[in-house]
């Protein structure tokens, strides 16, 4: 009785354990996330959609590479979230501010394209909006670094969560059209 007790026991755990681990092999399954962004205030003439901001030559944007593994866990947690919820109405007015391509370990890659106002398309799928992940991709990119302090307050998300705790000022080095300031004459 006693040894039938251990077995059923001991299978028990090990059925558990084995449930436990393989959950943790379902976490950060993405390896880094290149995101690009044009900086500062960008007033195209037509909207910008998914897939031109990489376009645009590298005076105007700043491309960044994410790799630390708690941010790299909430996103994916964020984007599969994201993935199982309704998409919004038609959005493809959305204006895109920000492109990340998401690389997965075994070469396979999602793209996140954050518009103007916080709507988002995530591969081909629009949505209406996500917050969380927005504020969480401009922000550990540096994002808002491109504009002034007293704009800062025109993003939701930013009302939500407040202005990033290392946020510096890099919007003086831009002229009000976004174009790169001149270097200062030779002397």
């Amino acid at each position: 009785m006693i040894k039938h007790n251990t077995i059923i026991i001991f299978l028990f755990l090990f059925i558990l354990s084995s449930g436990c681990s393989n959950k943790h092999l379902n976490v950060n399954k993405i390896e880094n996330i290149e995101v690009f962004y044009a900086k500062g205030i960008v007033t195209p003439v037509t909207m910008v959609v998914c897939g031109q901001i990489r376009a645009m030559p590298p005076d105007f944007i700043v491309d960044t590479l994410l790799s630390d593994k708690a941010f790299l866990t909430t996103v994916e947690n964020l984007t599969n979230k994201l993935e199982k919820e309704e998409n919004g109405d038609d959005l493809s007015d959305c204006d895109i501010r920000v492109e990340c391509v998401v690389n997965y370990k075994g070469n396979k890659t999602k793209t996140i394209c954050i518009g103007k106002f916080n709507c988002m398309k995530l591969n081909s799928t629009y949505h209406r909006e996500c917050d969380s992940l927005a504020y969480l991709i401009k922000k550990r990119s540096g994002y808002y670094n491109y504009f002034k302090k007293e704009y800062l307050v025109n993003f939701r998300e930013i009302q939500k969560f407040g202005v990033p705790d290392d946020y510096k000022d890099l919007s003086i080095k831009y002229n009000p059209n976004s174009m790169p300031t001149p270097p200062p004459p030779l002397r």
